[in-house]
């Protein structure tokens, strides 16, 4: 295997290296995929589940923060799902050593542990960042999840809200199993977890709102990479006609399925560009935290959300210079020959990103369907009336 990327090598360097430009010129614009919308008419339909949203203001202190962390959990989730005792994983995304929003925000870690603390559950906070910052392979480890933690601010709110750090790396490569895929899984091989899935009774995913370079948005299930053994992942990336569709299947395995009890997400700020690890940040005169006990639910109302704050707030120059989703397929090549070898980069397939013009039209969130349902509807609740109602109009607009 190749030497991996430099630990500071970052999407955007690789947009600027030279086989992305040397590609650029051969490939065209994609587009919008048939199949998207079809695959969630044809999903099966279920109940919704409520979505629970609560207004921030711009530059409010990190109490209220808080409070408004503890009101949208409460609004999204009766807890009677735990009982004193228990073991909780908070699925964070600890892709880079960048602080929020390119990471999760640290408050909602905080106060996420300190209410299911105050219920008796024992807590851990967990994930492995990307391989461009970690990679780790048999032969060894090069990066550290743990200091990426560190340089975010989530080990230190992870550790004010009493819960222990899960670097999943640090378990070993053999401290993994084969996840039970969901039926017409797109990955050839095992989907490949760490052993603290099963040894947590619960798992809540702390997602936050942005785009991504690659996948067009990094939501809930999005974030659901970071479960993801190193070889597990090359296939992800390299088998790259069904990456989208990849990327909901993680969340689909019976053993994370069954256990994934809430998902929260805090957009006080918004990465409207580029993403995951960088971009322009929009910063919402009112934001929004949003929470739902079901991922798609939760994900096309945040998805809704980022369209509209990026409609909003995002300056032409980052419009225009945002790769996806015309560079995307290229840079995912690109990508995957930096980090497992530049004979990776013919090999790896292909794929047409889509222009997002709604949740519906995103691959990832219309096969989360097949796997969870289609809601009927989605039940969006503002809570307290703190969220501004035209925002929540907007929203309900274009998720619709």
């Amino acid at each position: 295997m190749a030497n991996p990327c430099p630990r500071s090598l970052s999407r955007r360097q690789l947009l600027q290296s030279g086989a992305i430009a040397a590609g650029a010129a051969v490939v065209g614009a994609a587009g919008l995929p048939s199949g998207a919308r079809a695959a969630v008419a044809a999903a099966p339909a279920r109940a919704p589940r409520r979505v629970a949203t609560v207004g921030v203001p711009a530059g409010a202190p990190t109490a209220v923060v808080a409070a408004a962390v503890r009101d949208a959990a409460h609004g999204a989730t009766d807890f009677s799902w735990l009982r004193a005792g228990d073991r909780v994983l908070l699925k964070v995304m600890c892709n880079s050593p960048n602080p929020y929003p390119a990471t999760t925000h640290p408050g909602s870690v905080t106060e996420m542990a300190r209410l299911l603390r105050a219920r008796g559950a024992r807590v851990w906070v967990g994930d492995q960042s990307g391989v461009q910052f970690v990679h780790h392979t048999r032969a060894g480890t090069r990066g550290s999840t743990r200091a990426n933690f560190r340089n975010n601010g989530l080990e230190a709110a992870a550790l004010a809200g009493g819960a222990e750090i899960a670097c999943f790396e640090e378990a070993g490569y053999d401290a993994y199993f084969a996840g039970e895929a969901p039926a017409g899984s797109h990955f050839r091989g095992d989907i490949l977890l760490p052993q603290i899935v099963r040894e947590v009774d619960h798992i809540v995913y702390l997602p936050r709102v942005s785009k991504h370079v690659l996948a067009g948005t990094t939501l809930a299930l999005k974030g659901a990479v970071g479960w993801l053994r190193e070889d597990s992942r090359r296939e992800l990336h390299r088998e790259g006609a069904t990456f989208l569709e990849k990327c909901a299947d993680i969340n689909g395995c019976r053993e994370i399925r069954e256990r994934l009890r809430l998902v929260l997400s805090v957009g006080t700020q918004v990465q409207t560009s580029f993403g995951p690890d960088e971009g322009h940040v929009a910063t919402p005169e009112v934001g929004l935290v949003i929470a739902s006990e079901d991922p798609i639910d939760h994900d096309a109302v945040s998805f809704a959300y980022l369209m509209e704050v990026s409609a909003r707030s995002t300056p032409w120059r980052a419009r225009t210079f945002d790769p996806y989703p015309a560079f995307a397929s290229l840079i995912n090549r690109g990508f995957v020959s930096w980090v497992w070898g530049a004979g990776e980069f013919t090999a790896v397939e292909s794929y047409d990103a889509p222009q997002l013009d709604s949740p519906w039209s995103c691959p990832v969130l219309a096969r989360g369907c097949q796997i969870f349902g289609r809601p009927s509807d989605l039940v969006v609740d503002n809570l307290d009336d703190r969220a501004p109602a035209e925002l929540l109009a907007a929203i309900r607009s274009r998720a619709a």
